[in-house]
């Protein structure tokens, strides 16, 4: 830690809140906590911990007796004792009874925190709040409270979710397994010591709105790992199989099954395994009065995606649609349930002129299942395939791109400036296209 920061306040001695203060007190930064609560805060001033937690005893005690953590009641009193460079809320966000947060202590802080800046001379503030909120809340509350701190350059707000386990709180501030720091603009940092505060880089640098979401992601992902394992168990119990072997083989897989393979916002799933299996495995539980309701909902989940994707398409100006790749994924001719293929039937059946770009299909040479889903579902597939993209880069209104038909760069000059690209998974260089551009989930 360098010298541009050597003391912090910190807002909420609940568990976020205590386990940071000592973690950055161990640090060597002097740290002020602030709590209303008076048992918390003598708690503190005697270096014992207000909560249980592995480690977090030796660090309180350890920071008492090199005097480097006190806490005190209001933030005006923590200003008293020398102002701090940097301010990190973690008061809590409890929930209301209709399941919506609940920002009351957010905003008597961030009141409180207001008044005491406005009347304290400083260059500059760097506040940070930890605390869950939903996206679009530090906003507001930036509007609210410090409009006029942050426009004349006095302070800069962050938004840095905490992954701070329960019974591993400590380790996991130590070394944290991830990091996200929510600026106003995304780019704007205040020094690299405030970034080595929460263990990140300036790549680690987003918007508020997207820090905010990943929390929820996050905490959402780790929700439904559980939920799974729990159905596993369940179905694999009714059947006579061990789940735990079964899970324990998943987790072996770090390729598809523990990575970021799966994990890309974009096309509905498709092909000949993914649907069938679903629907097999959900079709045995209810033979067997197993209930699934996560697994139940992986097909619904997938059907609204594509409806998403088709009011995307129809949302646009004119009825002649391209689309590039028309198999259920690159690098191969499997049109089974494709999602493009689903989208082109649609689009068919509500009128609209489409022409398909897929040099790895070949309609002639279709045979068994795939011959049928494209008899079944695009019965004259040969009078919509085009050899080359010419005829979708000079006359269609909408390009579908969910497949790398041709190099993405190798449509720049090409696309029409009155065109729009639908991007159904993401990639950067077609934003760069001289058209209107809509990515499908971003």
């Amino acid at each position: 830690m360098d010298n541009n920061i050597n003391k912090v306040a910190v807002l909420g001695l609940g568990y976020v809140g205590t386990v940071t203060a000592a973690c950055l007190a161990e640090k060597g930064l002097q740290v002020v906590g602030v709590d209303p609560n008076a048992t918390k805060v003598g708690f503190i001033q005697e270096g014992v911990s207000p909560i249980v937690e592995p480690e977090l005893e030796d660090l309180l005690e350890a920071a008492h007796h090199k005097d480097l953590l006190s806490a005190v009641g209001s933030y005006k009193e923590a200003l008293k004792q020398g102002e701090p460079q940097v301010t990190i809320v973690c008061v809590g966000t409890p929930s209301k009874a209709d399941g919506s947060i609940d920002l009351t202590w957010i905003d008597l802080v961030a009141a409180e925190i207001s008044s005491a800046l406005d009347s304290a001379a400083f260059d500059k503030h760097l506040l940070v709040f930890r605390s869950t909120m939903l996206p679009g809340s530090t906003k507001k509350i930036v509007e609210r409270h410090f409009h006029e701190l942050v426009a004349g350059g006095k302070l800069e707000v962050w938004f840095v979710p905490e992954f701070l386990r329960e019974g591993s709180a400590v380790s996991d501030f130590q070394v944290p397994s991830l990091c996200a720091i929510g600026t106003s603009d995304g780019k704007s940092v205040f020094t690299s010591s405030a970034l080595a505060l929460f263990g990140a880089d300036l790549s680690d640098v987003v918007s508020w709105e997207t820090a905010e979401t990943l929390k929820y992601a996050c905490n959402s992902f780790h929700a439904i790992k559980v939920a799974f394992a729990n159905e596993v168990g369940r179905l694999s119990k009714c059947i006579g199989v061990d789940s735990r072997e079964v899970m324990r083989l998943l987790c072996k897989d770090t390729v598809l099954n523990i990575s970021s393979y799966y994990m890309k916002p974009g096309n509905p799933f498709g092909g000949s395994c993914l649907p069938k299996d679903v629907a097999a495995l959900k079709s045995m539980a209810n033979r067997a009065s197993v209930q699934l309701p996560l697994m139940k909902g992986i097909s619904d989940s997938n059907r609204v995606h594509q409806e998403f994707l088709y009011d995307l398409v129809a949302s646009l100006k004119g009825k002649c649609i391209g689309i590039l790749g028309l198999s259920f994924k690159d690098a191969t001719d499997d049109l089974r349930n494709s999602p493009m293929v689903l989208l082109a039937e649609t689009l068919v059946g509500k009128g609209y002129d489409v022409k398909i770009f897929d040099p790895n299909l070949d309609p002639a040479r279709l045979v068994g299942a795939n011959r049928e889903t494209a008899t079944a579902k695009l019965p004259h597939l040969h009078r919509l395939m085009h050899s080359n993209i010419d005829p979708l880069l000079s006359q269609c209104d909408t390009l579908v791109i969910a497949q790398k038909c041709i190099a993405l760069k190798a449509l720049q000059g090409r696309v029409q400036p009155g065109q729009n690209i639908v991007d159904v998974n993401g990639w950067n260089e077609l934003e760069d296209l001289d058209c209107s551009y809509f990515g499908l989930c971003w």
